[in-house]
């Protein structure tokens, strides 16, 4: 949504747009981004990511790039795992330089196909599964976002992307300078950069990967249909939906943890866990909707209450 790719740009000041690299983070900042460059390193900034890169590297043009996603009391730790793994394995990194940079990254309203990314790393390919795994050792213990966009490996913080590693680009139907990959044939093709797994049709997925690919969980097994959505946002979605077992009409809230977070930092199950204590105390009163138990589906929880108030959401 156009509201959406907005948001970046309106973190810095409240006035007008500005670039989100401008917002007043100082005293936020992850040691890791004030930490001296290693020798044999070069350093750069891109937007509120901080970039280290083994001098004289040559990226490939694309690859499977790894994103670690991580929750906010977590961000320093993670880092500094990363650091020091990429450090030692001689891998280009790039990494969000403060905490207000991942609460607004991980905000309700930041473009859903960005948010998440604390970390990518851009690694070989052909060492891809060993850096997985490396990785996932040293880091299925912490709770982290999902990222949309991407495969999540295993129940930790990694997820891969297959995308552009360097700066491409193709000019879209409308004009635009559009992020680009490049097809076997040579063309440069959109580099498409949304909320759900897109992998392009010329890419094998590693068999390792492959086992990861659809963890959606089974629409049918929930309770309920869902008919439309009302709303949507890092948080989660609003939906218009009707139950099995009667064809009622309701409504249903998703929450996702660690995501959609507000200025004190609470995410989207937070509030949903408040909705349904105020529904609680409001139960018996016709004014108000009825509401069933909060359940986890996959990743998300999930309340549905009764329809009567599906035109206000």
């Amino acid at each position: 949504m156009a509201q959406q790719r907005n948001i970046p740009f309106s973190v810095a000041n409240r006035l007008y747009y500005d670039l989100p690299e401008r917002i007043s983070d100082s005293g936020s900042m992850l040691k890791a981004a004030k930490r001296p460059a290693p020798a044999g390193w070069s350093d750069g900034w891109i937007g509120l990511y901080r970039r280290l890169r083994p001098i004289g590297e040559t990226l490939p043009e694309q690859g499977w790039k790894i994103h670690i996603s991580a929750g906010i009391d977590d961000a320093s730790k993670i880092v500094a795992i990363v650091w020091d793994y990429c450090l030692q394995h001689q891998i280009s990194f790039k990494f969000l330089r403060s905490r207000d940079a991942l609460l607004q990254n991980n905000s309700k309203y930041w473009p859903r196909h960005a948010s998440g990314k604390f970390c990518t790393l851009y690694p070989e390919q052909k060492s891809l599964r060993n850096h997985i795994e490396a990785l996932d050792a040293r880091l299925s213990k912490y709770n982290a976002p999902y990222i949309l966009s991407d495969i999540r490996y295993a129940d930790g913080p990694i997820f891969l992307r297959y995308g552009a590693f360097v700066n491409l680009t193709c000019t879209s139907s409308y004009g635009e300078q559009i992020p680009a990959i490049r097809n076997p044939a040579g063309k440069l093709v959109p580099d498409f950069r949304r909320p759900s797994v897109e992998i392009p049709e010329f890419v094998e997925i590693p068999e390792f990967l492959a086992a990861f690919l659809d963890q959606s969980p089974a629409l049918d097994e929930l309770p309920f249909i869902i008919d439309q959505t009302l709303h949507i946002s890092n948080g989660g979605g609003v939906y218009k939906g009707r139950l099995r077992e009667d064809d009622r009409p309701i409504v249903v809230r998703e929450a996702r943890p660690l995501a959609g977070l507000d200025s004190n930092c609470r995410d989207a199950v937070h509030r949903l866990v408040n909705e349904k204590t105020a529904l609680e105390r409001l139960s018996g009163s016709r004014a108000f909707p009825n509401y069933s138990v909060i359940t986890r589906s996959g990743s998300t929880n999930i309340l549905p209450r009764s329809s009567s108030m599906a035109e206000r959401c």
